[in-house]
């Protein structure tokens, strides 16, 4: 049932994603007059003609995977001299007919996000020190949970987008970082780490926060919450307080505790008592680090390292921020604790530097009418123009971290249509909120490949028409035709490229932790 509600959703995203990029196209040519034969949805045989206006037929095509506008003599081989004819506007036309689609794709993914500080509220991390892991190079410096990073080498730091960019900037030697402690204003020098991801092939089991109690007259009791509630997940409440998600005889509930939540200490404080936590390993892969060391499937997890695992997202992390080449993993077994060595193996290289310091998440809400922005705990309420200031900021960095991934290693991490849907699957686990910000990440991306300078992208066209500006004439059709095809050629292999590179890294290892 998950696999077609999310096959559903992929070509809902992949359409919505497509006509708003083609409507930018469609759009502009209407307004410079230009001759559009057809506006369609989705591709290959025509299932329906609904109507016919403006001299423009919208079809509905049999593959539901997006659409396409086609524009008299836009093609090379057309005849240049067709009435409203793309080929016969003035060049400025239509370049801004070619550059209103990945327009319109960056418009509909800042759009998303402006709406979602609206329903959901943006979560942004901030610069106060969550967590520490004892082992991590902030906490060898003296740092300690609760600073709040001020500036790094020299330079001021607002969030931890900044703060993460400025590390990973860095010359990768020691780092200075200015913190604030109850006041005061303390400097300390770090020697960040390269984090790789490491792995010793298991799958892990998370634990379930299952209600062993609750206090009489507490908090939690006033919110409704019962003794055996799975808790699914909490989230910053948008009038104070945490939202808990909790499953209840098959059905999921959303309960408003009047508390913040924000650790497993939280719900001591809120009488809450939970059973104990146990991360169990349901799977051992064959020829792994952890089978060769004697992992079996049934182990509950007791720490890495030294170090408590709760959840296999401190798992993983704890072994890819060590330095260590084995790792020590004690794990429960038949009521006794066994002592494991483990050399994880790499299983993606050099993806940040790191002073491992956790932030703290906050989660940002717009309201319409509101004078000036508030803050309360992990929730932050601010007016229509924080709002827009917010979505703007993020459209922003992310459009600038993906042109940067473009033309950095990090084009390795790029995925396909495979990965998408993997990607599509797990929003949809996550639920509506996860689809929509998918939804604004993939058109942000989709605005910029769309502008790189090559035949049959929108980038390409942009240049053709540069260089028929500066040679005061176009280019032969017939060699712009066979460009085009080279380019459309190497699109093709590539897309099934990424069909093959997609698979391979949805093995077993990708997983396993």
């Amino acid at each position: 049932m998950h696999f077609l509600i999310s096959t559903v959703v992929f070509f809902i995203v992949l359409g919505v994603l497509v006509l708003v990029h083609e409507f930018g196209h469609f759009t502009v040519a209407k307004l410079t007059r230009m001759k559009v034969h057809e506006f369609a949805f989705g591709f290959g045989p025509i299932l329906l003609r609904l109507f016919k206006r403006g001299g423009t037929e919208y079809t509905i095509h049999a593959i539901p995977a997006g659409g396409f506008v086609r524009i008299a003599g836009m093609d090379p081989g057309e005849d240049v001299d067709v009435e409203g004819g793309f080929n016969t506007k003035p060049i400025w036309q239509r370049a801004l007919v070619i550059f209103a689609g990945p327009f319109m794709s960056l418009v509909l993914g800042y759009l998303v996000l402006l709406m979602m500080g609206f329903v959901w509220g943006i979560d942004i991390t901030g610069t106060t020190v969550d967590k520490l892991p004892e082992t991590s190079p902030a906490a060898a410096a003296g740092m300690q949970k609760g600073d709040v990073v001020v500036s790094v080498d020299g330079k001021r730091v607002y969030d931890g987008y900044e703060l993460r960019k400025t590390i990973n900037g860095g010359t990768g030697k020691i780092t200075t970082v200015v913190a604030e402690r109850k006041g005061e204003q303390k400097t300390f020098r770090i020697k960040p780490i390269i984090v790789s991801i490491r792995k010793i092939g298991v799958m892990l089991d998370d634990p379930k926060l299952v209600i062993k109690q609750i206090a009489d007259g507490s908090v939690a009791a006033r919110a409704g919450l019962q003794k055996g509630d799975v808790i699914s997940s909490i989230k910053s409440a948008k009038n104070g307080g945490t939202n808990v998600i909790v499953k209840r005889n098959g059905k999921s509930e959303t309960l408003l505790v009047k508390s913040e939540i924000t650790d497993l200490d939280s719900y001591k404080k809120v009488g809450v008592v939970l059973y104990d936590l146990k991360t169990t390993v349901t799977r051992v892969q064959t020829g792994s680090p952890a089978a060769k060391a004697g992992l079996h499937k049934g182990d509950v997890l007791v720490s890495v390292d030294g170090e408590k695992t709760p959840t296999s997202g401190d798992f993983e992390q704890i072994l890819s921020t060590s330095e260590k080449p084995v790792s020590t993993v004690v794990v429960e077994r038949g009521g006794k604790q066994i002592t494991f060595e483990v050399s994880p193996k790499l299983f993606q290289q050099s993806i940040a530097r790191q002073i491992g310091i956790i932030l703290n998440q906050k989660t940002v809400y717009t309201r319409l009418f509101k004078q000036k922005a508030k803050e309360t705990g992990n929730t932050v309420y601010t007016n229509l123009f924080g709002g827009i200031k917010i979505g703007t900021v993020e459209t922003y960095r992310f459009t600038a971290d993906t042109i940067q991934g473009l033309f950095s290693k990090q084009i390795k991490n790029a995925g396909g249509i495979v990965a998408i849907g993997v990607v599509t699957g797990q929003a949809v686990k996550s639920g509506i909120e996860s689809i929509f910000f998918l939804l604004a990440m993939l058109s942000i991306s989709l605005a910029v490949i769309n502008l790189v300078p090559w035949p049959v992208l929108d980038g390409g066209h942009l240049i053709y028409l540069l260089i028929e500006k500066i040679r005061g004439k176009p280019l032969d059709p017939k060699k712009w035709y066979a460009i085009q095809s080279i380019g459309l050629f190497i699109i093709i292999g590539l897309a099934i490229f990424m069909v093959g590179y997609d698979l391979s890294r949805l093995d077993m290892w990708s997983n396993l932790k």
